[in-house]
């Protein structure tokens, strides 16, 4: 710095003719005087640039020790910012898909932190963020010290502070050319609303007053749940009352409980009729013959809209038939093909601990709970306090006879649609249709979803759920061997390029894609990563809201 301020003396001299400059008076100064040989250097740039790491260097070179006070609050900020760091690492390890890869501690490191950064409110302090880090550290150690994080941050350290078009990843390190962002939680964190004129100094969305039932307080946010059926819009919201609700009172322990016996009885009769349509049923065996005979009895005197408390009362009676059927080989051969008769995948945990769903003594688990398919007929509000602020869901049916409901929630000006879509159906028809492949089905939906004048400049976040059954799945049935997807270049039985073919076919549904941000999450059922993926989505959401309303649209 000596040969710096050399050089800009030597500047003054030959500007001015002399070696002084002419100032008045110290004693006569105003605030912004100054003595002949003070300098002013101003430090620009961008973001994380380095502006203040210079600063740092020119006082330990030149400047006072620091102080006992100004070490302990480095000593504060070290330790946030490795919570900062890990979080990022793991937000996007999630969206790169690579959970499976960790190992058994590895995996436990994973949820312990998941969980605690879920209830960690996203302006938290930086004392929070260090309390955090001194409980968690050896949680961070592990996770940090295997392969996953390390891949991650050689090749991705800067994706979660891009909040521009960019090449994204969400399952392995493959990439396409769309405009879909990664969650922004962090940089919420960072970018506080420091320096909005005349606003309030929280993150809020800012909308106009509204009246009646449209009205909400300014940190109320509306999420819409859309999707066909069984593409595991309700599991979500069961995800964020595990996460965020009350605890399931014993009366809805109940429910569930018959719901997943009811289950059970459904899965089991859709594969007989594939058994039967097969012409399988010689290849059984004396006893599941005998099985086969005594369900095939009792299903043909079942009314067929029995109610869910009929079909419990049947599984509970003929449940050690179904466990011989089920445990039969012939039965094995038609599950592989159970893609002809629409049973839910996931029912293959059922069917599989039949005799502990039968049990006198048995209560649901969280993971039967999230199984557990109940049919939604009519719209269903659902109202959560996550850091401060109310997600408000509105869950609908997906069934084309449920459709008609969906007009009064186009008219709620929520702040963001979820679209659910299940990868694993696309080899699958329509319940109701016969004729109409699911998957065609979902990205027609998601078109006119997209393209509807009540979601005009709404963010859309696309949930390509039920992806590990799908991974099982592409081995066995080819995606380009399915008649609405013969244009499939990829590679037969290759999870990659079945997620980006099908991610294309989505994307390429928006008329105008400049009008929506575009979030993409491949996930499954259970994974308890996408409700940190929902709120760090919806932060980014509000974060973009209040530097729009301030600076005007355009800035992303």
């Amino acid at each position: 710095m000596g040969n710096l301020a050399a050089k800009l003396r030597r500047q003054k001299q030959k500007r001015r003719g002399s070696m002084q400059t002419q100032r008045t008076s110290n004693n006569s100064k105003n605030g912004d005087g100054q003595s002949k040989n003070t300098f002013k250097l101003l430090l620009l740039g961008a973001g994380e640039s380095g502006k203040t790491t210079i600063l740092k260097q020119m006082r330990f070179l030149h400047g006072e020790p620091l102080s006992s006070k100004e070490l302990e609050k480095f000593k504060s900020v070290v330790r946030s910012n490795v919570i900062t760091a890990i979080r990022k690492l793991m937000s996007l390890l999630s969206l790169l898909g690579l959970e499976g890869e960790l190992s058994d501690n590895e995996k436990e490191a994973f949820k312990q932190l998941t969980e605690e950064f879920s209830k960690m409110d996203f302006r938290a302090t930086i004392n929070v963020h260090e309390k955090i880090m001194l409980e968690y550290w050896r949680a961070i150690q592990t996770l940090w010290s295997s392969e996953a994080p390390v891949k991650i941050n050689q090749s991705h350290d800067n994706i979660a502070r891009s909040s521009t078009t960019f090449k994204h990843t969400t399952y392995k390190k493959r990439e396409y050319n769309t405009r879909i962002h990664t969650a922004m939680g962090n940089l919420v964190a960072k970018l506080r609303t420091k320096g909005k004129p005349k606003r309030s100094a929280s993150i809020k969305t800012h909308r106009s007053s509204k009246s009646g039932d449209d009205q909400q307080s300014e940190n109320t946010f509306k999420l819409l749940l859309l999707g066909a059926g069984e593409s595991g819009k309700t599991t979500i919201l069961k995800q964020m009352r595990f996460l965020h609700g009350e605890p399931l009172s014993s009366k809805e322990l109940e429910k569930f409980k018959s719901v997943v016996r009811s289950n059970v009885i459904t899965a089991i009769r859709k594969l007989m009729s594939l058994l039967s349509l097969l012409g399988l049923e010689g290849e059984l065996s004396d006893n599941e013959k005998e099985a086969f005979k005594q369900l095939t009895e009792e299903f043909s005197k079942m009314d067929f809209r029995a109610t869910i408390n009929v079909h419990e009362k049947i599984m509970l009676e003929y449940w050690r038939a179904i466990q011989t059927l089920w445990s039969s080989e012939v039965m094995m051969q038609v599950w592989q093909q159970r893609a002809a008769c629409n049973v839910i995948d996931g029912h293959k945990l059922f069917l599989d601990n039949i005799s502990r769903i039968a049990s006198s003594d048995y209560s649901p688990t969280s993971g039967d709970i999230l199984l557990a398919r109940e049919r939604t007929y009519k719209e269903k509000r659902h109202v959560h306090h996550v850091d401060g602020a109310n997600f408000e869901f509105y869950d609908v049916g997906g069934q084309r006879g449920a459709r008609r409901e969906w007009i009064k929630s186009f008219n709620r000006n929520v702040d963001a649609v979820i679209f659910v879509v299940a990868l694993s159906e696309y080899d699958q028809m329509l319940n109701e249709s016969r004729r109409t492949n699911r998957m065609v089905e979902s990205i027609e939906l998601f078109k006119s979803v997209c393209n509807n004048a009540a979601f005009a400049n709404k963010p859309v976040m696309l949930f390509l759920n039920k992806k590990d059954v799908f991974a099982d799945k592409i081995v066995s049935s080819d995606i380009g061997a399915q008649p609405p997807f013969r244009d499939y270049t990829g590679r037969p039985g290759n999870f990659d390029d079945g997620v980006d073919y099908f991610v294309k076919k989505f994307m390429d549904c928006l008329f105008n894609p400049e009008n929506h941000e575009r979030f993409a999450h491949v996930t499954n059922a259970t994974d308890p990563s996408n409700m940190l993926f929902v709120l760090n989505s919806t932060r980014w959401i509000v974060m973009r809201e209040n530097i729009e309303s301030s600076f005007g649209r355009g800035v992303f």
